[in-house]
Protein backbone atom coordinates (compact mmCIF):
# COMPACT_ATOMS: atom_id res chain seq x y z
CA UNK A 1 0.00 0.00 0.00
CA UNK A 2 1.38 3.42 -0.97
CA UNK A 3 2.00 6.19 1.55
CA UNK A 4 -0.81 8.33 0.11
CA UNK A 5 -3.27 5.46 0.61
CA UNK A 6 -2.08 4.89 4.17
CA UNK A 7 -2.41 8.56 5.03
CA UNK A 8 -5.81 8.76 3.34
CA UNK A 9 -7.06 5.76 5.28
CA UNK A 10 -5.49 6.25 8.71
CA UNK A 11 -4.76 10.00 8.78
CA UNK A 12 -2.80 11.50 11.65
CA UNK A 13 -1.84 8.14 13.16
CA UNK A 14 0.22 7.17 10.10
CA UNK A 15 1.98 10.54 10.04
CA UNK A 16 2.89 10.34 13.72
CA UNK A 17 3.92 6.68 13.48
CA UNK A 18 6.17 7.03 10.41
CA UNK A 19 7.83 10.20 11.70
CA UNK A 20 8.31 8.49 15.08
CA UNK A 21 9.88 5.42 13.46
CA UNK A 22 12.21 7.58 11.38
CA UNK A 23 13.41 9.44 14.48
CA UNK A 24 13.89 6.12 16.26
CA UNK A 25 16.44 5.12 13.63
CA UNK A 26 14.34 3.21 11.10
CA UNK A 27 14.65 4.33 7.45
CA UNK A 28 10.91 4.77 6.90
CA UNK A 29 9.26 7.54 4.80
CA UNK A 30 8.33 9.98 7.55
CA UNK A 31 8.99 13.03 5.39
CA UNK A 32 6.90 11.59 2.53
CA UNK A 33 4.01 10.92 4.93
CA UNK A 34 4.17 14.51 6.19
CA UNK A 35 4.31 15.93 2.66
CA UNK A 36 1.40 13.75 1.57
CA UNK A 37 -0.72 14.66 4.58
CA UNK A 38 -0.03 18.35 4.02
CA UNK A 39 -1.11 17.99 0.40
CA UNK A 40 -4.32 16.16 1.35
CA UNK A 41 -5.40 18.99 3.64
CA UNK A 42 -5.52 21.30 0.61
CA UNK A 43 -7.98 19.07 -1.29
CA UNK A 44 -11.72 18.83 -0.66
CA UNK A 45 -11.75 15.05 -0.40
CA UNK A 46 -9.43 15.29 2.61
CA UNK A 47 -12.38 16.58 4.64
CA UNK A 48 -13.87 13.11 4.91
CA UNK A 49 -10.65 12.04 6.63
CA UNK A 50 -10.85 15.07 8.91
CA UNK A 51 -7.31 16.14 8.15
CA UNK A 52 -6.32 19.71 8.90
CA UNK A 53 -2.94 21.33 8.42
CA UNK A 54 -2.70 22.16 12.13
CA UNK A 55 -3.53 18.56 13.01
CA UNK A 56 -0.93 17.20 10.57
CA UNK A 57 1.76 19.51 11.96
CA UNK A 58 0.84 18.54 15.52
CA UNK A 59 0.89 14.80 14.73
CA UNK A 60 4.28 15.11 13.01
CA UNK A 61 5.71 17.19 15.86
CA UNK A 62 4.59 14.65 18.46
CA UNK A 63 5.98 11.79 16.38
CA UNK A 64 9.25 13.63 15.80
CA UNK A 65 9.78 14.47 19.48
CA UNK A 66 8.92 10.94 20.60
CA UNK A 67 11.08 9.32 17.91
CA UNK A 68 14.07 11.53 18.64
CA UNK A 69 13.75 10.83 22.36
CA UNK A 70 13.53 7.09 21.70
CA UNK A 71 16.61 7.24 19.48
CA UNK A 72 18.46 9.17 22.16
CA UNK A 73 17.72 6.56 24.82
CA UNK A 74 18.64 3.69 22.52
CA UNK A 75 21.98 5.36 21.84
CA UNK A 76 22.46 6.27 25.50
CA UNK A 77 21.69 2.76 26.79
CA UNK A 78 23.12 0.56 24.07
CA UNK A 79 25.04 2.56 21.49
CA UNK A 80 28.25 3.24 23.40
CA UNK A 81 28.68 -0.37 24.64
CA UNK A 82 28.21 -1.61 21.08
CA UNK A 83 30.82 0.82 19.79
CA UNK A 84 33.20 -0.11 22.57
CA UNK A 85 32.76 -3.81 21.83
CA UNK A 86 32.71 -3.76 18.03
CA UNK A 87 34.12 -0.33 17.19
CA UNK A 88 37.52 -1.83 16.45
CA UNK A 89 36.06 -3.45 13.34
CA UNK A 90 35.28 0.07 12.08
CA UNK A 91 38.52 1.53 13.46
CA UNK A 92 36.56 3.45 16.12
CA UNK A 93 38.52 3.62 19.36
CA UNK A 94 37.52 4.78 22.84
CA UNK A 95 39.42 7.97 22.06
CA UNK A 96 37.20 8.59 19.03
CA UNK A 97 34.08 8.05 21.14
CA UNK A 98 35.39 10.58 23.65
CA UNK A 99 36.01 13.10 20.86
CA UNK A 100 32.46 12.55 19.60
CA UNK A 101 31.13 13.29 23.08
CA UNK A 102 33.16 16.48 23.24
CA UNK A 103 31.87 17.59 19.84
CA UNK A 104 28.25 17.03 20.86
CA UNK A 105 28.87 18.81 24.15
CA UNK A 106 30.06 21.84 22.16
CA UNK A 107 27.90 21.75 19.02
CA UNK A 108 25.16 19.26 19.90
CA UNK A 109 22.28 21.74 19.98
CA UNK A 110 22.94 23.04 16.47
CA UNK A 111 23.66 19.55 15.18
CA UNK A 112 20.33 18.19 16.40
CA UNK A 113 18.48 21.19 14.95
CA UNK A 114 20.18 20.88 11.56
CA UNK A 115 19.79 17.12 11.40
CA UNK A 116 15.99 17.35 11.37
CA UNK A 117 16.16 18.80 7.84
CA UNK A 118 18.64 16.23 6.45
CA UNK A 119 17.44 12.77 5.39
CA UNK A 120 20.21 10.58 6.81
CA UNK A 121 21.11 12.63 9.86
CA UNK A 122 17.44 12.82 10.83
CA UNK A 123 17.46 9.05 11.29
CA UNK A 124 20.67 8.80 13.35
CA UNK A 125 20.84 12.12 15.23
CA UNK A 126 19.10 10.78 18.32
CA UNK A 127 21.43 7.78 18.46
CA UNK A 128 24.51 9.98 18.08
CA UNK A 129 23.32 12.37 20.78
CA UNK A 130 22.70 9.48 23.16
CA UNK A 131 26.02 7.80 22.43
CA UNK A 132 27.74 11.15 22.93
CA UNK A 133 26.05 11.63 26.32
CA UNK A 134 24.60 14.97 25.22
CA UNK A 135 22.67 16.46 28.18
CA UNK A 136 19.07 15.26 27.94
CA UNK A 137 17.51 18.66 28.59
CA UNK A 138 19.59 20.31 25.86
CA UNK A 139 18.77 17.50 23.45
CA UNK A 140 15.04 17.62 24.15
CA UNK A 141 14.91 21.38 23.58
CA UNK A 142 16.72 21.10 20.24
CA UNK A 143 14.69 18.01 19.36
CA UNK A 144 11.36 19.75 20.06
CA UNK A 145 12.27 22.95 18.20
CA UNK A 146 13.62 20.99 15.25
CA UNK A 147 10.61 18.66 15.10
CA UNK A 148 8.16 21.57 15.16
CA UNK A 149 10.08 23.70 12.66
CA UNK A 150 10.51 20.80 10.26
CA UNK A 151 6.85 19.78 10.59
CA UNK A 152 5.68 23.32 9.82
CA UNK A 153 8.05 23.72 6.86
CA UNK A 154 7.35 20.36 5.19
CA UNK A 155 3.64 20.47 6.01
CA UNK A 156 3.31 23.89 4.36
CA UNK A 157 5.26 22.71 1.32
CA UNK A 158 2.82 19.83 0.94
CA UNK A 159 -0.18 22.12 1.45
CA UNK A 160 0.81 24.75 -1.11
CA UNK A 161 2.50 22.55 -3.70
CA UNK A 162 0.63 19.27 -3.30
CA UNK A 163 -0.11 18.97 -7.02
CA UNK A 164 3.64 18.74 -7.68
CA UNK A 165 4.30 16.24 -4.91
CA UNK A 166 6.54 13.80 -6.87
CA UNK A 167 8.74 16.66 -8.08
CA UNK A 168 8.96 18.14 -4.58
CA UNK A 169 9.86 14.80 -3.01
CA UNK A 170 12.65 14.33 -5.53
CA UNK A 171 13.93 17.89 -5.06
CA UNK A 172 13.89 17.65 -1.26
CA UNK A 173 15.65 14.31 -1.36
CA UNK A 174 18.31 15.54 -3.78
CA UNK A 175 18.86 18.78 -1.86
CA UNK A 176 19.09 16.86 1.38
CA UNK A 177 21.72 14.51 0.00
CA UNK A 178 23.78 17.40 -1.41
CA UNK A 179 23.59 19.37 1.85
CA UNK A 180 24.38 16.28 3.88
CA UNK A 181 27.43 15.52 1.75
CA UNK A 182 28.70 19.09 2.16
CA UNK A 183 28.10 19.04 5.91
CA UNK A 184 29.93 15.73 6.27
CA UNK A 185 32.87 16.89 4.17
CA UNK A 186 33.24 20.18 6.03
CA UNK A 187 32.71 18.47 9.37
CA UNK A 188 35.30 15.78 8.58
CA UNK A 189 37.81 18.43 7.49
CA UNK A 190 37.52 20.47 10.68
CA UNK A 191 37.34 17.33 12.84
CA UNK A 192 40.62 16.04 11.41
CA UNK A 193 42.23 19.47 11.84
CA UNK A 194 41.06 19.51 15.43
CA UNK A 195 42.43 16.01 16.08
CA UNK A 196 45.83 17.03 14.74
CA UNK A 197 45.98 20.47 16.35
CA UNK A 198 48.97 21.00 18.69
CA UNK A 199 46.69 22.61 21.30
CA UNK A 200 44.49 19.52 21.53
CA UNK A 201 47.46 17.16 21.67
CA UNK A 202 49.07 19.28 24.40
CA UNK A 203 45.80 19.26 26.34
CA UNK A 204 45.58 15.48 25.99
CA UNK A 205 49.16 15.06 27.21
CA UNK A 206 48.42 17.23 30.25
CA UNK A 207 45.34 15.24 31.22
CA UNK A 208 45.96 13.60 34.63
CA UNK A 209 46.01 9.83 34.68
Amino acid sequence: MRVVELVSQYGYAVVALLVFAEGLGLPLPGETALLTAGALTAHPYAVQHRLTLVGVILASTIGGIAGGTGGYWLGFRGGAPLLQRYGGLLHISDDHIQHLRQLFATHGFRTVLLSRFLPVLRVIAGWLAGISLMPLGQFELANAIGAFGWSVAIGLVGYFFGNSLPVIEHALGLAGVVILALVLLVGAFFFMRWLRSPARQTSADDTPT
